[in-house]
This record gives C-alpha cells, sequence and structure tokens, in this order.
C-alpha cells in the first residue's frame, strides 16, 4: 500500500488562523496563560503577518506595565496610526467573542489533529503544554504585572529558530503521551521519556508491534513526530497496520461503511506520514543496530523525529563479531542508550520475553536482560491468548510509580484501550 506526501496548506492556514486569534484574545480578555505565552513568544517567530501588529503591541504595553485589554489596544494602536482595517477587524471579533484558555487549547488540538506541517504542530504542542502549567504562569504574571519596571524586555530580543524551544519558554515536558492514560500518570504525568528508552515485554503474538504502531499516531496526534524501525515487515505492512490500528482493517472492503471508514483511515495515514525504517532494502535485509543508529540521526537531524519505536529487539544484529548472541544483544542494547543520551530522542523497543531462571515466575526479555536493565521503563503485556481482557504492567519506571492496569484487547485494530480513555481525543 504505497502512500504520497501530500499538504492540504489552505486547510494549515485555517485551523493555525484560528489558533492564533484564540491565543490573542485570550490574552486580551485577561486570560493569564494565554497573555504569558504571547508576551514570551516574538511576534515573528510565532504569528502571523495578519496577526503580528496587534501582537507586537500587546508585547509593548506588557513592557510599558500596562494590563492589556481590547479598549486599550485598539487607542495604542489608533494614537499610533497602526489601526488598519486588519486589525479593527481581529480585534472586532476578539471583542465579540469570549475566550479562555480552554478555547486556546481546544484550537490548538485541532491544529495538532489536522496538521501535516511540523512547524505547525509543534507551535500547537508549545500552547497546548502552556495550558496545562496554569499554576507556574499565575505566579510568573503576579511577579511581573507586581513589579513592572523589572519585566524583562521580550519579543526583538528573544530568539527562536524555527521550532519552539521548550526550555527557552519554561514549558518543560518529560516526554510523549502513551495510548493509556493510567501509564501516562504514572510517567511524571507525561509519557515516554525523553533522552532515554522504555522496552515493551509480551510473548509472541501478544501485540507489541500493534502497541508501536498505536503509541506513534498517538504521539503524532499530540504533536510529535514519531518515527518507526521495523526489522521484520515492509513499509507497507507497516502502513497497513497502522490503517489497521485506526479502523480494524488493512485492505479494501466491500461493506460501503467499512469501505468509508477503511479510506478515511489511509487518508489519516498519508497525511500523518510517519517515517519509516525497513530493514529490506534494495534486494538485502540490513538488521545491523549501526545501520538503525545511523539512521534514526540523521533522521533526527533531517525529519525532527522525537520518538522512535523499534519492531523488535531480537531481530537486532551487530556487525562486530562477538562470542554469542547475548553478547550481541548487549551491545544492541547499549547502542541504543547511546541513540537517546545523544539525540534526546524517546525510543520505545518492543522485546520478547523468556523465563528468568534465577527467578521463579519471574520474565525478562528473551537473550539479554540489558534490555531492562539499561531501560527508564518496563512494560509487560499480560493476555491470555484468544482473550480480549488484559493488564499491563509496568515492571520498571526509573522516574515514577509503577502500577498494572486493565485494558481490553482490540483484535481487530491489534491494539490495548482502556475503559472510557480515548488518547486522539486528547491530542
Amino acid at each position: 500500500m504505497a502512500v504520497d506526501i501530500g499538504h492540504d496548506y489552505e486547510r494549515e492556514a485555517l485551523f493555525d488562523d484560528r489558533l492564533e486569534t484564540a491565543l490573542l484574545g485570550g490574552a486580551l480578555h485577561g486570560d493569564a496563560m494565554s497573555r504569558w505565552f504571547a508576551i514570551n513568544v516574538p511576534a515573528s517567530a510565532f504569528f502571523s503577518a495578519f496577526h503580528q501588529t496587534v501582537a507586537s503591541e500587546l508585547i509593548a504595553m506588557v513592557n510599558d506595565g500596562i494590563l492589556p485589554d481590547v479598549n486599550a489596544m485598539r487607542a495604542r494602536l489608533k494614537a499610533k496610526g497602526n489601526l488598519g482595517d486588519t486589525e479593527t477587524m481581529l480585534l472586532d471579533g476578539i471583542e465579540a467573542e469570549s475566550f479562555s484558555s480552554a478555547m486556546v487549547k481546544t484550537h490548538a488540538s485541532m491544529v495538532m489533529g489536522f496538521a501535516t506541517i511540523r512547524s505547525v504542530r509543534a507551535r500547537a504542542r508549545a500552547v497546548v503544554t502552556m495550558c496545562d502549567q496554569a499554576e507556574d504562569i499565575e505566579a510568573i504574571l503576579a511577579k511581573a504585572f507586581g513589579i513592572a519596571r523589572n519585566l524583562p524586555k521580550i519579543g526583538t530580543d528573544t530568539v527562536m529558530s524555527g521550532e519552539f524551544d521548550f526550555n527557552q519558554l519554561g514549558a518543560k515536558t518529560p516526554g510523549i503521551p502513551t495510548p493509556w492514560q493510567a501509564l501516562n500518570s504514572a510517567c511524571k504525568g507525561s509519557g515516554w521519556y525523553f533522552g532515554e528508552y522504555a522496552v515493551v515485554m509480551g510473548a509472541r503474538g501478544s501485540g507489541k508491534t500493534g502497541v508501536l504502531v498505536d503509541s506513534a499516531i498517538t504521539a503524532y496526534r499530540a504533536g510529535f513526530k514519531p518515527a518507526l524501525a521495523t526489522l521484520e515487515m515492509t513499509a507497507d505492512q507497516v502502513i497497513g497496520r497502522q490503517v489497521k490500528s485506526l479502523c480494524g482493517y488493512d485492505e479494501p472492503r466491500k461493506n460501503v461503511l467499512e469501505q468509508i471508514a477503511f479510506e478515511e483511515a489511509c487518508q489519516v495515514v498519508k497525511a500523518m506520514n510517519i517515517p519509516i525504517y525497513e530493514s529490506r532494502q534494495k534486494g538485502r535485509t540490513d538488521r545491523s543496530i549501526e545501520s538503525l543508529v545511523a539512521w534514526a540521526h540523521d533522521a533526527r537531524t533531517t525529519l525532527g523525529i522525537d520518538w522512535l519505536g523499534i519492531d523488535y529487539a531480537q531481530k537486532l544484529t551487530t556487525n562486530r563479531k562477538l562470542e554469542n548472541n547475548t553478547r550481541s544483544q548487549d551491545y544492541c542494547a547499549d547502542m541504543v542508550d547511546d541513540l537517546v543520551k545523544q539525540t534526546g530522542i524517546a525510543v520505545v523497543i518492543g522485546s520478547q520475553r523468556s523465563m528468568d531462571p534465577n527467578l521463579r515466575g519471574a520474565w525478562r526479555s528473551k537473550d539479554s536482560i540489558k534490555w531492562e536493565d539499561n531501560a527508564a521503563l518496563v512494560i509487560q503485556l499480560r493476555r491470555k491468548e484468544n482473550e480480549n481482557e488484559g493488564k499491563i504492567a509496568v515492571t520498571k519506571n526509573r522516574h515514577d510509580r509503577e502500577p498494572s492496569f486493565g485494558v481490553k484487547f482490540l483484535g481487530a485494530q491489534v491494539k490495548y484501550v482502556e475503559e472510557g480513555y480515548d488518547p486522539y481525543a486528547e491530542a
């Protein structure tokens, strides 16, 4: 199933425009979070030409120690001769509608859900992150407006290069959302950790590949740039698995409603265009960790990926001549650990399990315990064959709790879901 690349620029512009209007509207209606974000981002880096005059004046007002509102904005722009038709139309629209953080976050979520251009998704992700930091931002604003003369000059002095620097904005996120709320809550409220890797362990046929595919889609819908590495399937098969994860089918259907669902899923997968590393290339198979790591470094630099799913550990080899398979797997685990430390991306790798001979009833990664030793997070998929009820157990979590939680296995879509939780709805 070949998928070409396409961008709907008109749709991008529509949703991006709504987000910028909502953000400025929130700032001028007294919403603390919206104002904090708007004054900490230079107009030229975030706002389109349609909004730049108002955004720049907002920054100037704050730097002058003035609490902005719509009327004060009009007066300032008029006094400077900058109140044209464009600015009047924008301010009239803002005045007529009540904006809040909830509305801003809704618009940002829409952008992330529909955008195919990474810079647009990154900007929307920054806004959603901002909306989740109410207490910190309130404290920042209280201090800023309490001592207005000490408010640092912002705007042109703030340097940003295309993508948002979360450290610079003070909006740090420890990781990328997983498909399960219980796991997100157990991982600093976020998910897969940046700069570290996680292991998804399970028996053959337990759904490890499905977890990786579902995790990639969840990451994309949350505004991140995921990639998948397949050491067993072809790229087209991985694309088919993405479609199947969304609708339950990976080929055309005779039933009209099923065919509509299939076609819509194909369009979503086409728009996501998730990069895929395929071990089978040009008539040969290369499953070496060296080739995969080199590709990941390049994809990080050229494509901006920040999450990588690897399917799966036991298929990895090395170009080095090592004495046995355990040593080879140990080396691969160390290489993946080096990769996440050097690039800062989050990696999730599937792993077959085997019984630990030293611990009765305990499971470990097949061939090498090093996969778990290096990992920041290890989860196990526990489901009996042909049963839909299962459990996901966190058996290692370097930074937070180790819960177990019940899940349902959707066989048609090959994924695990929590009752009453839709990760895409939060994107």
